[in-house]
């Protein structure tokens, strides 16, 4: 992710959704600034395999993105039989597992490997 934070902050913004909708497909690049719906002025990497320091960014940030497959963790618990977990957002949209969430182990040593690239944009 650090690469597309990079880029929205080299070109000053990236566009809404409305004005540049997702295609599916190769093709050049449209950007307008004019369609400009947010913009970064950097971002920070989590500690590679810290999960405290994720768990601490997702409680007072949040959203954290994550190298799986472009998701972002938005909130962490424990269930009743004491197993810690992140609530992570895929990118595929609400027919994917439970309304586009799914619950994944947290403090496994980064199991899956989600504290491997996990950051957020300063904006």
């Amino acid at each position: 992710m650090d690469q597309a934070f990079d880029y929205i902050r080299i070109n000053k913004g990236i566009d809404i959704e409305k004005s540049y909708p997702y295609e599916a497909q190769d093709g050049k690049c449209r950007f307008k600034q004019e369609n400009v719906g947010a913009n970064d002025t950097g971002y920070v990497d989590i500690t590679k395999g810290n999960e405290s320091d994720l768990k601490t960014a997702v409680a007072t940030i949040e959203p954290i993105s994550v190298g799986i497959d472009a998701s972002v963790i938005v909130g962490y618990g424990t269930t009743d039989q004491k197993q810690d977990y992140y609530i992570v957002k895929n990118s595929y949209g609400t027919s994917w597992s439970d309304e586009g969430y799914i619950l994944m182990s947290r403090n496994k040593n980064n199991q899956c490997g989600i504290v491997s690239m996990a950051s957020y944009p300063l904006v």
